[in-house]
């Protein structure tokens, strides 16, 4: 395009072929894609998405090819497919004031780990320096999110991706230096003669947009803020994308052939509301829920919907519910049975002895329940001790017929039963030891616990082999290791797995 003048409607007509190309790969995306708007911006860096439309930045689209803007629309709307915009801010609503601009910035990691992935099942082509890793395979993006924290926390307090995130600073401030104070796109547009003095003043870097086309800079591009506040104003004056470009404004060719296009892993982001009310994020993820099951509904009409892609909905919908204690007290609950009831099967002991036949109290299902804790010591003491202390306490309130607790490394090194009721307050210390092998306990369970109702595994997850289904519920409780390296170890392929944050 360098020697012709390019306008924002000619863009548009660039990006509407590459939204075609993408409904006709993903089946999914057809009533998505037909329903999100898209609009034109110097004030996002490259794309990003609100969830309801997509913006883009001209110079980018206008940079790159064919191949990588199918990329780009494809990767925006999986983050609306798979509710990245509710699922994050449900996160960001939880840390509350604690949340950061690296909590944002690793959150968007996560996202892309998650979107790539799916669209790598959707037979997409992944462009080379994108977010895309083995070790995240079948994860969901909290979980994603979770371990990049933890080693965040590793590198340093609120830096995560050190060398990753210096380089989309340093990529934002390159690119960006230049556009502060050319604030009127009709003003450029009708004098570049002035235009082009304002930005000889400010100085010229390698990349950056200059002459009458370079125009309506709402903000930096790059996304940084300015005086006024750069990028934020998009939040301040309307919203995300209030300040769109008409379609009649064009970029200068120079402009153009000087952009310097950003790293893969910096095309797209997601944009969260910083006011969204509790009513509204309930509204929008019942909203986007409902979106998500049309999307796959059409797809199965059509008969396009790859099967190993509707179990990865399945399980991230599953496994995005951060709410694990509550997951924890349903499975206890349905180990030990929910409902108390009455029976004349067995006498109740105390009026017997008064000659008087009374039912006694019992609970259809009354359980038995089977702890194994991973006593290798590799577990975070804090979250290990957050664990056991919920799930005694759920199974305390449950009262099962019986609780086994059960201590295991490479063997078992204690066992401790309790009938009718147990003392939480008086377990035994777990050992901090040796390495692991999950099928001693499950080992342990058929020879003394043959009639269990239910087996809460709590461990980090790290085992080389892992058991076979004996026909026990379980409950696989994630204690999430420092450095995560579950890719290597993979995932059980039964039960049910939370992960404690």
């Amino acid at each position: 395009m360098g020697n012709i003048m390019t306008t924002i409607k000619d863009l548009d007509k660039i990006i509407h072929r590459a939204r075609n190309h993408a409904i006709l790969d993903i089946p999914m995306a057809q009533a998505d894609a037909i329903k999100m708007d898209y609009f034109f911006t110097h004030s996002i860096p490259t794309a990003a998405t609100d969830g309801k439309s997509i913006g883009f930045n001209p110079l980018f689209i206008a940079s790159i090819n064919e191949e990588e803007r199918e990329f780009v629309v494809a990767h925006e709307w999986s983050h609306k497919f798979l509710k990245h915009i509710s699922r994050v801010a449900r996160l960001k609503s939880r840390l509350g004031s604690a949340w950061t601009p690296a909590h944002e910035e690793i959150a968007n990691i996560a996202c892309d780990e998650e979107s790539n992935y799916l669209l790598e099942k959707l037979k997409l082509k992944i462009l080379k320096g994108a977010y895309r890793s083995a070790r995240f395979d079948d994860m969901c993006m909290e979980e994603i999110f979770q371990i990049l924290i933890h080693e965040a926390e590793g590198q340093g307090e609120g830096k995560g991706e050190d060398s990753e995130q210096e380089s989309r600073e340093d990529n934002k401030d390159s690119e960006n230096e230049d556009q502060k104070g050319n604030e009127s796109s009709d003003n450029a547009q009708q004098d570049e003669e002035e235009t082009g003095e304002e930005k000889g003043e400010e100085g010229q870097e390698e990349g950056e947009p200059e002459g009458e086309d370079a125009v309506d800079q709402d903000g930096p591009e790059g996304g940084q803020p300015d005086d006024d506040g750069g990028n934020q104003s998009d939040q301040r004056d309307g919203g995300f994308g209030s300040n769109k470009l008409d379609e009649s404004q064009s970029l200068d060719p120079s402009a153009i052939d000087d952009y310097k296009v950003p790293e893969v892993k910096t095309w797209g982001r997601i944009e969260i509301r910083d006011d969204m009310s509790a009513s509204e994020l309930r509204e929008l993820e019942i909203e986007e829920s409902i979106e998500q099951s049309n999307s796959i509904a059409i797809s199965k009409l059509s008969g396009k919907l790859p099967r190993d892609v509707e179990q990865i909905v399945r399980e991230v919908n599953s496994q995005s519910r951060v709410d694990w204690t509550a997951e924890m007290a349903e499975f206890i609950s349905e180990a030990c049975g929910e409902d108390s009831d009455t029976t004349w099967s067995r006498p109740n002991k105390r009026f017997a002895s008064m000659d008087i036949y009374m039912p006694s109290n019992t609970q259809d299902g009354i359980g038995e329940i089977v702890v194994l804790r991973d006593s290798s010591g590799s577990m975070d003491e804090d979250m290990y001790d957050l664990a056991s202390n919920e799930c005694f306490h759920l199974i305390k309130q449950s009262n099962p017929q019986a609780v086994h607790i059960v201590d295991f490394t490479t063997d078992i090194v204690a066992s401790v039963t309790y009938e009718n009721g147990f003392d939480e307050d008086n377990l035994p210390s777990r050992m901090s030891h040796g390495g692991t092998d999950v099928r001693v306990g499950f080992e342990w369970v058929e020879s003394f616990a043959p009639n269990a109702t239910g087996i809460v595994v709590m461990s980090d997850m790290e085992f080389f082999r892992w058991p076979e289904d004996n026909g026990v519920p379980v409950l696989w409780v994630k204690i999430p290791p420092k450095q995560d390296y579950s890719w290597i170890f993979g995932k059980p392929s039964f039960g049910r797995m939370i992960t404690v944050r």
